[in-house]
């Protein structure tokens, strides 16, 4: 009886709701809402402070330029959430075809609260599997480490996913390489990162990777197996730039 009740109740949801991998669950898509998204955030933010206090910061970073202006830049914005950057990274990686976002191992590089980190969970991306880094951590999610200076071993992500936080290195080269290093052949590098025109800079008087995703590229150069996504989108006096790609190692 139990078994026939199941086969019914399969059969009316599979006629009724058209299911398909990109659809998430009724309860994901409930918190994926704007309210009750950032809600959940919140409170979790009070909890974490609660049991945790006040953020935690990287000692010894690899560079000056780390100590003095990133890390006090992160602790001021360690609050902020900007879903609209990071989301749009996230809905290309939930369209490529034939991965099993479940069963990936992820790094998430510079996630500055748990907002990323919570937004992968509910685009399909297992939460015991997703492991984030940031100079600047509030949260037991949120492992306190240098990018340039990956605290992991050769070949242990299948994706390592970074969203506007590349650009806050002065040895771009080095970060990319560790990237490298971390994820698995055949894995996958997800990054989004914005560049100035017409001589603007950043929050740091700087204008890394003013190449563009041809810069980015380069730095993983004889590594790059398939293209799966690259946008360059002018807005203001900076352009957006987003890129998925294959690795080959």
């Amino acid at each position: 009886m139990r078994s026939l009740r199941a086969r019914v109740l399969k059969y009316l949801r599979n006629q009724l709701v058209f299911r398909s991998l990109l659809t998430m669950s009724y309860w994901d898509y409930l918190r994926h809402r704007p309210v009750p998204f950032s809600l959940w955030v919140h409170a979790r933010r009070l909890w974490n402070r609660i049991r945790f206090g006040r953020p935690r910061t990287l000692h010894g970073p690899s560079s000056q330029h780390l100590a003095d202006n990133v890390i006090p830049y992160s602790r001021r914005k360690v609050d902020r959430v900007y879903r609209d950057r990071t989301e749009r990274l996230m809905n290309v990686l939930r369209s490529i075809q034939g991965i099993d976002p479940k069963a990936m191992r992820v790094l998430a590089i510079g996630p500055r609260n748990e907002a990323e980190v919570l937004l992968l969970s509910l685009y399909g991306f297992e939460r015991r599997r997703i492991t984030a880094i940031d100079l600047v951590s509030e949260s037991p999610l949120i492992q306190v480490m240098d990018m340039h200076k990956l605290e992991f071993a050769d070949d242990e992500f299948d994706l390592v996913y970074s969203a506007y936080t590349l650009t806050y290195s002065d040895e771009i080269p080095r970060a990319c390489a560790e990237m490298l290093r971390v994820v698995q052949d055949g894995g996958l590098i997800a990054v989004s990162f914005l560049y100035g025109q017409d001589g603007t800079v950043n929050a740091f008087g700087q204008n890394p990777l003013g190449g563009g995703i041809a810069e980015l590229l380069g730095y993983f150069a004889g590594h790059v197996q398939h293209i799966y996504w690259q946008e360059e989108f002018p807005t203001g006096t900076g352009v957006l730039c987003s890129t998925v790609f294959r690795v080959r190692k």
